[in-house]
């Protein structure tokens, strides 16, 4: 059983937070611990959001919905987006595939996270 939680980028300062997610009045928002109080809500960019897929890159670096890895099991180099979307060749070099396509990888051996698609949209090209 994986854990459940989420990362996006903080509307405020753009600045990447790790928490629960929940929707309210059209606004997305991650729930944090907070040393004051139990909890604090903090809105989100919504397109930002990405699920942890419960996996870990060569280095024990997450790896989340939306980031961008190096590696496979054949270690060809080519770039793989981590989604939920349909597997499948976004233009030559770059993939996308499942997170939890277990033919496809053993993450743990054979993947480096460079990036996300957020962030860095360069590694795309």
């Amino acid at each position: 059983m994986r854990e459940i939680k989420f990362r996006g980028i903080r509307k405020s300062n753009n600045e990447w937070i790790y928490g629960y997610i929940f929707k309210s009045e059209n606004r997305w928002y991650l729930t944090l611990p907070h040393p004051d109080t139990k909890y604090r809500d903090v809105e989100i960019i919504p397109e930002s959001l990405g699920q942890f897929t419960g996996l870990k890159d060569k280095n024990g670096k997450e790896i989340y919905e939306g980031d961008i890895i190096v590696g496979g099991a054949n270690n060809t180099g080519s770039k793989i987006i981590v989604g939920p979307l349909e597997e499948g060749i976004l233009e030559e070099g770059i993939y996308h595939c499942f997170y939890d396509d277990e033919d496809f990888f053993d993450p743990s051996k054979y993947t480096e996270v460079v990036g996300n698609i957020y962030e860095n949209k360069e590694l795309l090209k």
